[in-house]
């Protein structure tokens, strides 16, 4: 198992961003800001996301399964085309390596179906995934 979010830069790493959780997160969810400017969860299913993916908090004991509570500082990574990060497949979603993952609207990843929306392809899978039993962490290649 992986002990952080962010597996691999494509060059220089993303931008990292620090903010105010507006409800529970885990690294390694997508994320979005909400009408006060505070961060959770995309909310959206398929739909246009930024690359903001939560990360463990640094320079603390906190751990990559260790969730931010509301109003907590949470720590984002504002990814690239090429990062490759480490996120969350939905219950119920069975992902095998190259398949294009979109946003399922509530912080984690499903597998996309065409067509697809401007800005609303996440990435690819790295390995292939079974979440049929339960939310399972996934390498995801993120897309442009």
């Amino acid at each position: 198992m992986n002990n952080t979010v962010k597996l691999a830069f494509n060059g220089m790493p993303g931008v990292e961003i620090e903010g105010i959780a507006s409800v529970a997160i885990t690294p390694g969810m997508l994320l979005t800001k909400d009408a006060s400017g505070e961060y959770l969860p995309h909310d959206t299913n398929a739909a246009y996301n930024l690359p903001w993916i939560a990360v463990e908090a640094p320079y603390s004991n906190k751990t990559l399964d260790t969730q931010y509570a509301i109003g907590d500082r949470v720590y984002l990574v504002a990814a690239k085309p090429g990062d490759v990060m480490y996120m969350f497949l939905s219950l119920g979603e069975n992902a095998a390596i190259g398949d294009i993952l979109t946003s399922s609207g509530d912080g984690n990843l499903e597998v996309g179906t065409p067509p697809f929306m401007g800005g609303s392809v996440v990435g690819i899978t790295l390995e292939a995934c079974d979440a049929t039993a339960a939310i399972t962490r996934i390498k995801v290649e993120i897309g442009s």
